[in-house]
């Protein structure tokens, strides 16, 4: 993770405002969930696949209710941070496509097909 967080400088005031609303709800950020989002947003821009330490990292992080699920309004506001260009259909497309149990929620086990999903739709 430290390589990721190269452009981390450059995106932090634009993305710490993004992420207020984002992945912190109503409340502001704190220094350190903040510092954390912005690391994820370098690693999920990096044209290189996230490791499974990464991606279960990534997961923890998204699931920002720790309900053990992401719901479409979580990975909305992956799609966000990671300035990937999908609208909500196409987000819903892809949690149907990845969503193996079909309970409606990308669970840890569907979350790297997710991930990959979302690239290969940003492309």
């Amino acid at each position: 993770t430290e390589g990721a967080g190269g452009d981390e400088t450059a995106d932090a005031p634009l993305l710490r405002s993004e992420l207020d609303t984002a992945m912190g709800g109503d409340a502001p950020l704190d220094a350190e969930r903040a510092r954390v989002l912005l690391l994820l947003a370098a690693l999920l821009r990096q044209p290189a696949e996230l490791s499974t330490a990464q991606e279960n990292e990534a997961f923890q992080i998204v699931d920002s209710d720790g309900g053990g699920t992401i719901q479409l309004e979580e990975v909305l506001a992956l799609v966000k941070l990671a300035r990937w260009p999908l609208d909500r259909q196409e987000a819903e497309r892809v949690i149907a496509e990845v969503d193996l149990d079909h309970d409606g929620t990308v669970d840890a086990v569907e979350f790297p097909a997710l991930l990959r999903a979302l690239r290969r739709a940003a492309l």
